[in-house]
């Protein structure tokens, strides 16, 4: 069905584009709503440092093993936090080359480039300098002018988003010019609100970074009990099979037979151990029509293989399915507390810790813990993500073509090393605790976001 609206000559935009676009409706809203705003709004760059303009950044990163200097991106920023440990490392020499785009403590950055949109804000550089790629922009907020807190909750409202993707421009490589991106609205309230909302995202930060602190912990206490550290996962250039050995494990390609891997299996096989086969019931997922996927995600939500993070999946983030058709199906939910795992990979096979109830598709394993099963959901994904479990699955793992593949019978007879009770359970509790804070970090960034548009909707009152 067309539809057609009418815009008036006036309402024609700085650059009087007649691009339909552009008239969207719910751009002319967040318009008209700016416009009611009045002299509380202000472009982008006064709220910036003058010092740090509003630029770009590195335009093709050069990659090295090891840097003091890195480079900051969207995708690895947490919620909207970036941290410098996530960071790949670059060049001295690149970044000296484009030193003007170097990013902060407190920064802003923001894709203005590919998936427009998308920000976060420096929250530890790792002591590191860091530097961004060419599809984003630095934003340094200006402490007198704005809270950086609250400009990255409203830079995140849909109202700055839908005024950002107003202005993206270009045919084959969309994006904003960093003219626009300076003059873009901004709703400055009072400095005691905006210290509110700001408080509000840096409690989320503290929230996150508790939350990486206790999964850091856990991980160390793996080390220190295992003993089993990054040194041990390099490949050998070369090494000797038994002709038995082929026989027995029906495999004839060499990583199957690394060195490291069977040290790793060898070590945790001393120690206090399990299989996963032991504590849960191993199953796989249904292959779903794909075509029953609703696009308003208001059905009944399914596991991908996309889905699946080192981390926690909850139900409501998932896509979803057409009720009718699930049920007509027939196929078992997994439980909260069920653990999931991604069989289709070439670099690693993570399993999530499932929050909800959610149906499960094709090349997902599903873990079900049996009641007399003597570890913990937590720990049994903590461990399966660890070098340890991907070890022993990236040695099962078998390549069709482009794309690796293991089998539920792989996750099943997965090494588990539990070492003791009390290890177990501190593991587990460091776990939730992380899962916990993550969970916080966003509970705290939804009341940032509704707050700003409570605030906004009451500046609008005349």
């Amino acid at each position: 069905m067309a539809t057609i609206s009418f815009v008036s000559h006036s309402r024609l935009g700085r650059y009087k584009t007649l691009a339909a676009e552009y008239y969207q409706p719910h751009f002319m809203c967040a318009e008209q709503m700016v416009e009611k705003l009045g002299k509380h709004c202000f472009p982008l760059k006064a709220c910036t440092k003058s010092a740090y303009p509003i630029t770009y950044g590195v335009l093709k990163p050069r990659q090295v093993d090891t840097s003091t200097f890195r480079l900051a991106r969207i995708q690895n920023a947490e919620a909207v936090f970036v941290f410098g440990d996530d960071l790949p490392p670059i060049s001295a020499v690149q970044f000296e080359e484009y030193r003007r785009s170097e990013v902060r403590l407190g920064d802003i950055i923001i894709a203005i480039g590919g998936n427009i949109g998308p920000l976060g804000i420096i929250s530890d550089s790792a002591s590191c300098r860091l530097n961004i790629n060419r599809h984003l922009a630095r934003i340094s907020p200006e402490e007198r002018v704005v809270d950086g807190y609250y400009l990255v909750a409203y830079l995140a409202s849909p109202v700055s988003r839908a005024l950002l993707d107003r202005e993206v421009r270009g045919a084959v490589q969309a994006g904003i010019n960093i003219a626009d991106l300076k003059l873009h609205p901004v709703f400055l309230p009072d400095p005691e609100t905006q210290r509110v909302i700001g408080d509000l995202v840096r409690a989320g930060e503290r929230a996150l970074k508790n939350s990486r602190l206790a999964h850091s912990s856990a991980k160390q206490l793996l080390e220190e009990e295992i003993g089993v550290n990054r040194l041990m996962f390099r490949r050998s250039r070369g090494y000797t099979v038994l002709s038995s050995d082929l026989a027995s494990s029906r495999r004839s390609d060499a990583e199957y037979y690394n060195p490291a891997t069977r040290e790793v299996i060898r070590r945790i096989t001393a120690k206090q151990h399990t299989r996963v086969r032991d504590s849960f019931d191993v199953t796989s997922g249904f292959p779903w029509n794909s075509a029953k996927f609703l696009p308003d995600n208001s059905g009944e939500p399914v596991v991908r293989i996309r889905n699946i993070k080192p981390d926690h999946i909850i139900p409501d983030e998932l896509t979803s399915i057409d009720p009718s058709y699930a049920n007509s199906i027939g196929a078992a939910k997994a439980q909260k507390g069920d653990v999931v795992v991604g069989m289709d990979g070439i670099k690693y096979f993570y399993a999530s810790l499932l929050e909800g109830t959610a149906y499960v598709n094709q090349r997902v394993c599903h873990l079900s813990r049996r009641a007399s099963g003597t570890i913990s959901p937590e720990y049994a994904a903590f461990m399966i993500n660890s070098s340890i479990g991907q070890a022993q699955l990236m040695r099962d793992m078998t390549v069709a073509t482009t794309v690796g593949h293991i089998t539920n019978r792989d996750v099943s007879r997965l090494v588990i090393p539990t070492v003791s009770r009390a290890f177990h359970d501190k593991v587990t509790g460091l776990i939730r605790e992380s899962i916990d804070g993550k969970e916080e970090a966003k509970r705290l960034l939804t009341q940032a976001n509704v707050r700003i548009e409570q605030i906004i909707k009451e500046a609008e009152q005349p």
